[in-house]
């Protein structure tokens, strides 16, 4: 996903601004001692700023001011390769771009032992600007303090940026924990959970003027979302991952969404395939069989949500190929033989479709002959079966 630069005025919401407190002014100073053997310590650095406070949302405070002081917008890397490739980068250069401050945020409040994640999403820039919907373009993080979820952008509480090339520091707290229906006029969550609101809004409402949009928010009358939220803490990375893309896709149906949640079923095919084989090592056949036929419909699926690599249909061949395999170790029976030796030729048969109409290499060309001296054998043996 790439991320273009924000361009935006602390001036035109007014969001959670809150005056310096005497707390404040100790934890500035301390920050402002971090030792230099600690400044690239991920673990020891975060260990450090919390050290003086207790309490989470204190730790989250120490974490927050120093990241929006220490740690700058990165112009260079907006419109050329991503320079910093990690939070250790980040932490080396002091420079990072949405998607890195909302990572390194969450990674040090994840060792202080905070719940916290990454909301990609929509944004406005101005409040008589048509936001960019084709796809997310920003990121922030919501934070769970004392069994509540908070919402903070540390990128737009870091500095001000006027132009791509004009970037200057201006520190605020806008939109550090600010109420949900405050950070909805201009944050849309990719997702709609993480709106964090008892109704969320739809992307047609985030496009009205802020009074429009606060008026609806009122006047909305639903459940909670909150559950939602609590059930999607329970799932694997991975799991987050797909629920995600589906449900910004659902959300705001755009090609670019729509080729998102394509690559992202390909990217979930690829972790079922780690856990496959270790079904395979251990003989658990079934289980074995229901992983890799659910591989096998994340491919399909995605190849009808969108064009994709070589490489990634070549993986998805080789799929057709494993299933089938794997039906050879099914114990056969007078009743199911017939019917699994049908299965075994038609899952070769689609594994040497797909390869075939691929550039080839020498892992195409022996998956492809193994299927075909696989399926001369499975039509002599279904023949002697039917005779």
């Amino acid at each position: 996903m790439k991320y273009i630069p924000i361009l935006f005025s602390l001036l035109l919401w007014s969001g959670n601004m809150k005056g310096q407190t005497k707390a404040d002014s100790l934890l500035l100073q301390h920050i402002q001692t971090v030792p230099l053997t600690l400044e690239t310590d991920l673990e020891g650095l975060t260990n450090y700023l919390i050290q003086p406070v207790h309490k989470e949302q204190d730790k989250l405070r120490s974490i927050y001011l120093w990241l929006i002081h220490t740690i700058q917008y990165d112009i260079a890397a907006v419109d050329n390769e991503r320079i910093n490739k990690n939070n250790q980068d980040i932490l080396r250069r002091k420079k990072a771009i949405c998607w890195g401050y909302s990572t390194l945020l969450k990674a040090m409040c994840e060792i202080a032992n905070i719940p916290a994640t990454i909301i990609s999403g929509y944004v406005k820039t101005s409040l008589d600007t048509t936001p960019f919907l084709k796809y997310p373009t920003h990121a922030w993080n919501a934070v769970q303090i004392e069994d509540s979820w908070y919402l903070l952008d540390a990128t737009w509480d870091s500095g001000l940026i006027n132009s791509p090339s004009d970037f200057y520091e201006k520190f605020g707290e806008t939109y550090y924990c600010t109420t949900p229906s405050t950070f909805i006029t201009n944050h849309l969550p990719a997702s709609p959970k993480w709106q964090l609101l008892d109704c969320p809004i739809s992307v047609e409402t985030f496009q009205l003027s802020t009074d429009s949009l606060l008026t609806t928010i009122e006047n909305s009358n639903c459940s909670t979302v909150s559950d939602s939220i609590t059930n999607y803490a329970g799932l694997t990375y991975y799991d987050q991952l797909l629920l995600e893309a589906i449900n910004t896709y659902q959300f705001n149906p755009t090609e670019d969404n729509r080729r998102e949640l394509g690559h992202t079923q390909i990217e979930y095919q690829e972790y079922l395939s780690d856990l496959a084989e270790n079904l395979q090592a251990n003989q658990n056949i079934d289980s074995l069989l229901l992983v890799q036929k659910q591989m096998i419909e994340l491919c399909e699926v995605a190849n009808e949500l969108t064009d994709l690599y070589d490489t990634q249909l070549e993986n998805c061949a080789y799929n057709y190929f494993n299933y089938a395999v794997a039906l050879s170790q099914v114990s056969l029976t007078p009743e199911n033989e017939a019917q699994l030796t049908r299965k075994m030729l038609f899952y070769f048969q689609q594994a040497t479709q797909q390869l075939e109409a691929l550039p080839q290499n020498i892992f195409t060309e022996q998956a492809i002959d193994q299927s075909k001296s696989y399926r001369t054998y499975l039509q002599k043996r279904l023949s002697a079966i039917e005779n």
